[in-house]
């Protein structure tokens, strides 16, 4: 906008039509904001309008907000004095109470000190308990300030009951009763009169003394278990079955006890108190158990056998021999006898720690309080107990014996499978001809059913440190001993049976000159081979049986439940060592494919690879049609599947699915990659490119049909350059390599590769190259 001061400088015409021209532009700009201004002039007084409506009404809220300030004002200070009397009277009540409270106690104090006499005197020894514990459930120093206070009262008493006579009374008469319930209970647990038991057993409780109520109910169940395993009879046997006997006898009847008392506990006890019980019983357990357990280690025949058995583990260490060896069947049946009696025993604690948690549970929900500090320390108690006790100590004993004991006979019984390893090379020959099931030895069948027994024996023991250690020692069987013998025989390798070099001829000649001894090689070479299939397969197959293994043990455990929350990270550590087995197995595995590649498929691959290479590939259209007689395949092509099937024929009997497919992998892999590297030493036009293509595809076609595998990733790159070796124009070139299709082979090929494949194809001069966008 201009003002005044800007018009002195204009001195001519031309000042003047420009500031005529800014002043039209401000007198438009003002004319628009007046008429915007006054096209809203009625919605401004509608505005106002309203405004001054409310306005009224503002000064009514602000009365009605006085009085409803002063409404809450005064209704606060009613509540306020409501509250203080309804805390005067709570506090009138609470002082009531306490004077009603006490003269209950009094009436109630009255009541003891008059019936207690005669209850004694009755021998209603119950009623009496109940007294006593009446009058002890009373504060006696309350009583006694109450009634010094109604004395400085009033100077005369209103009765002549006196106080602290009664309390004198009561207190004697609660010795008195606490002497009579310990004498009573004594002479009926010498008479064994259950009922009499029973009945002075509850009145502990109600005399103050649970804890020595459950002190003398704990002996008294101790010598009805003692009375009942003495009184079972066991017939004369082996030592090792009259200590499991006894062990059995004694956990069981123990175990009965406890579960036919424990209601008699909990109902008159209350929960919780069961550990008292348990404690003292599991001392004289211990006590007992480990005399029989001690008479079963020490006999002669058994503490000779787990000496000579560390023996001969200590010597096979260091590549000694034990003589005489101890026959593994001997071993075996202590083991189980050994099993048998770590699972009693383990069942029985499993059995006890559980009933205790069970109760200390029930406790802690009966006081509801919150179950994280009072069962934390209480789980404890009931934990070191257990962990403490000497029949745990016993138990981890033998553990360790029969550890030892199965390592013996794990290791003895594979080495002697081993021993005896058989492959009947007659009778395969003749399987074969009508049967497809795969060269194994009798070892593979032999070491797995051993280990089997040994993990499924060690699960049934009970012991999670058992079953880990056996686990371990299974592993290490399996990674030595078999996977060595079997790397030792595929070692030997595979022997080399084709007769190259020699026409029908001079082999025949050769076979009349060598005469018997070509005889005796020849045998030699077919067990050579046979050893270096059933090795093969025997890894193979072993492999499968290490993974359904490791399902069945799993399975196992989960059903016996010896395996807890807090230990399944180890369990499942330990397992994990067969699948690290499994992956050794696999290496070897690839190895022994590859040298059964080499003396068998690579000699066949080399033939057709140096027929391809001196072929001519620079062909044309009568040259293509003249292969039509076979099949559309050159004939170096034809002979190579042929030799390649034939050869194959065998193995596809004598090996497992499973290495079959990884020796066609082997197979296929190497000729695409001996192919795509023979394609630069060669050239090709069109017509080459085309019947390149047709061969590439029946060879892919011949693979897949014997192959459940997927192999056609192998020749990808094979496929490409055949499809591109058939292309006309530049133009064709590019947008094939520009296909979207054809992005991920593009990765895998970098230029100077590229351009060196086109320079084989002789459709494309120097120049047609350069215009291809690589």
């Amino acid at each position: 906008m201009f003002r005044m001061d800007d018009y002195h400088h204009i001195h001519n015409r031309a000042d003047i039509i420009s500031a005529l021209e800014h002043l039209n532009q401000e007198e438009s700009k003002i004319s628009e904001e007046i008429d915007s201004l006054l096209s809203n002039q009625d919605e401004l007084k509608q505005m106002m309008s309203s405004l001054m409506k409310r306005l009224q009404n503002v000064s009514m809220i602000e009365k009605d907000t006085e009085r409803l300030e002063n409404l809450m004002s005064f209704t606060s200070n009613m509540a306020n004095n409501v509250s203080d009397k309804i805390r005067s009277f709570d506090l009138v009540q609470n002082r009531v109470s306490d004077c009603l409270k006490q003269i209950e106690d009094i009436i109630d104090l009255r009541c003891c000190t008059d019936g207690i006499q005669q209850a004694l005197s009755n021998e209603n020894f119950e009623e009496a308990a109940r007294l006593i514990y009446r009058f002890l459930s009373m504060d006696e120093t309350v009583l006694r300030r109450a009634a010094s206070e109604a004395m400085n009262g009033n100077t005369e008493m209103p009765d002549s009951f006196s106080l602290e006579q009664s309390f004198a009374k009561l207190h004697e008469a609660e010795q008195s009763l606490r002497t009579i319930v310990r004498i009573r209970f004594d002479e009926a647990i010498q008479k064994k009169d259950f009922a009499s038991v029973e009945r002075f057993f509850k009145i502990y409780p109600l005399i103050k003394q649970s804890k020595k109520g459950l002190e003398k109910f704990a002996e008294y169940l101790w010598g009805r278990i003692w009375d009942d395993f003495e009184s079972k009879k066991i017939t004369p046997a082996t030592k090792a079955s009259i200590t499991l006997m006894k062990l059995s006898n004694l956990f069981e009847i123990i175990a009965q006890k406890i579960d036919d008392n424990y209601s008699l506990i909990e109902t008159y006890y209350g929960p919780g108190h069961l550990f008292d019980v348990v404690r003292y019983i599991q001392t004289k357990c211990d006590f007992e158990t480990k005399k029989i357990i001690e008479s079963f280690q020490n006999e002669k025949t058994f503490c000779s056998l787990v000496s000579n058995v560390s023996k001969g583990l200590k010597m096979s260490s260091t590549n000694q021999t034990l003589n005489p060896k101890i026959d593994p069947k001997l071993v075996d049946k202590y083991l189980n006898d050994v099993m048998f009696i770590i699972n009693r025993i383990e069942t029985y604690l499993n059995f006890i720690t559980q009933k205790m948690s069970t109760d200390l549970l029930a406790s802690v929900d009966n006081r509801y309080q919150s179950s994280l500090s009072v069962n934390e320390i209480d789980q404890n108690q009931i934990d070191s107990m257990i962990r403490d006790c000497n029949l745990t100590q016993l138990v981890h004993d033998l553990n360790s014996i029969y550890v030892l004991l199965e390592e013996y006979f794990l290791k003895e019984s594979i080495q002697k499978a081993i021993q005896m390893d058989v492959i009947d090379v007659g009778e395969i020959s003749k399987e074969l001809l009508n049967d497809h099931s795969s060269i194994t030895s009798s070892m593979l069948d032999d070491i797995f059913f051993i280990i089997k027994k040994c993990l499924k024996r060690s699960i049934s023991c009970g012991s999670i440190n058992v079953l880990l250690a056996m686990i371990n020692h299974s592993v290490m069987v399996l990674e030595t001993t078999f996977y060595d013998i079997i790397n030792e025989r595929i070692k030997c390798g595979y022997p080399n049976t084709t007769i190259s070099g020699l026409d029908l001829t001079n082999a025949y000649n050769a076979a009349l000159q060598a005469g018997r001894y070509l005889q005796s090689s020849t045998e030699s070479s077919e067990k050579m081979r046979i050893s270096f299939i059933s090795s093969l397969n025997n890894l193979d197959t072993g492999s499968q049986y290490v993974k359904k293994l490791c399902n069945q043990i799993t399975d196992d455990v989960n059903r016996s439940g010896i395996v807890q929350n807090n230990q399944r990270a180890l369990f499942d550590s330990c397992l994990s060592n067969f699948n690290s087995l499994c992956r050794k197995f696999d290496l070897l595995i690839h190895q022994a494919i590859q040298q059964l590649y080499s003396v068998q498929f690579k000699p066949l691959i080399k033939s057709m690879i140096d027929s391809f290479q001196a072929a001519n590939h620079q062909l044309n259209d009568s040259d293509v049609n003249s292969f039509e007689v076979g099949d559309g395949l050159r004939s170096f092509i034809q002979t190579f599947l042929i030799q390649i099937n034939s050869t194959l024929i065998p193995f596809r009997k004598q090996l497992t699915e499973k290495n079959f497919s990884t020796l066609i992998q082997s197979i296929s892999f190497e000729t695409s990659n001996q192919l795509y590297e023979s394609i630069f030493k060669c050239s090709f036009n069109k017509f080459g490119g085309f019947q390149f293509d047709r061969e590439i595809r029946s060879i892919i076609n011949f693979f897949s049909n014997i192959s459940n595998e997927i192999i056609r990733e192998h020749f990808v790159k094979l496929k490409f350059v055949a499809l591109l070796f058939t292309m006309d124009s530049v133009e064709e070139i590019n947008e094939y390599l520009r296909s979207e299709n054809n992005h991920p082979m593009m990765l895998r090929l970098n230029p100077n590769e590229l351009i060196q494949l086109l320079r084989s194809y002789t459709e494309l001069n120097a120049i047609d190259i350069k215009k291809i966008k690589i």
